[in-house]
């Protein structure tokens, strides 16, 4: 098995479907592909925390600019995240996630995820995309997942078990740490280039990325780091560069993306697929397979 391959099935792992069979040859990216357009810059790592340039003018004025967050960056990483929770209580939205691996040949490994949230934290459905491998999961009262590899079809199930679904999970990250992480930040103001929504971005170079969250399983080199933040607090999303060593110690540049969408809007719906779900995997008999549509 290659490393590439290695790195696919660590992608998959991470997209969190337990059970799901190992990708093999046929997942191998071909030297020439090129799974996406945007180009993803080759990173030296530093071990300084010196901040990158960043466009935009940068922002001067004194007191909160949102709840923990100054001119010189995050000052109150705890009041920053409990505003951000805040702007999300009892609202259902979307958190959308890109995570771009780029060899030193030019092959670029793309990992799509988008997680949809019910405000009660009670339903979230899931979908994850590697290559020519797409996995669903819906999760209620029963947790179900659907994989579609090579034009072939799986599902698992089982029933729930624990309480209301933790936003956190769906960062892959430990959340507080990005925070922290931009104590030094350049504090810019976003214009039309930014993420819809946001007011400032913050940009800052770590020393560490060692957090959860990482497409190799290994220690991230340091990198940058930058945050989009809403006046009320709400950070809107955060863009992610740095360097790793995959398997074979081949040195590759990752960028990871994940933004908030459709925050109050968003449908969490059962998906077409949950009764034909229910019956591959012996639940029907004792959970209701009747579609319902929820109010938002």
């Amino acid at each position: 098995m290659t490393g590439r391959v290695l790195l696919i099935a660590a992608l998959l792992v991470l997209a969190g479907c337990s059970g799901a069979p190992t990708p093999g040859a046929d997942d191998r990216v071909p030297e020439t592909a090129t799974a996406t357009p945007a180009p993803v810059p080759d990173l030296t790592p530093t071990a300084t925390r010196t901040i990158p340039p960043v466009g935009g003018p940068t922002v001067t004025a004194g007191g909160e600019l949102a709840p923990g967050v100054t001119a010189e960056g995050v000052v109150d990483a705890i009041g920053l995240g409990s505003a951000h929770r805040l702007a999300l209580t009892d609202r259902n939205l979307t958190v959308e996630r890109v995570v771009r691996v780029k060899y030193p040949n030019g092959t670029v490994v793309r990992l799509d995820e988008r997680v949809a949230v019910a405000a009660e934290r009670d339903r979230l459905y899931w979908t994850s995309r590697v290559g020519n491998r797409s996995v669903e999961r819906w999760s209620e009262t029963v947790v179900l997942a659907r994989e579609v590899s090579g034009g072939t079809v799986t599902y698992a199930g089982e029933r729930r078990r624990g309480g209301p679904h933790a936003l956190e999970d769906a960062y892959r990250r430990s959340f507080l740490s990005l925070l922290v992480a931009a104590d030094e930040a350049r504090v810019t103001r976003v214009g039309e280039d930014g993420p819809t929504g946001a007011d400032y971005r913050l940009t800052a170079t770590t020393d560490s990325l060692r957090e959860a969250g990482s497409p190799f399983g290994l220690d991230p080199e340091p990198g940058t780091v930058s945050l989009y933040v809403r006046a009320d607090g709400l950070v809107v999303g955060w863009d992610l560069a740095y360097t790793a060593r995959e398997f074979r110690g081949t040195p590759v540049a990752v960028r990871t993306t994940v933004r908030h969408v459709a925050v109050g809007t968003t449908p969490v719906e059962r998906p077409p697929w949950y009764g034909e779900a229910l019956a591959a995997t012996g639940l029907g008999g004792t959970v209701a397979t009747t579609e319902t549509t929820r109010s938002e």
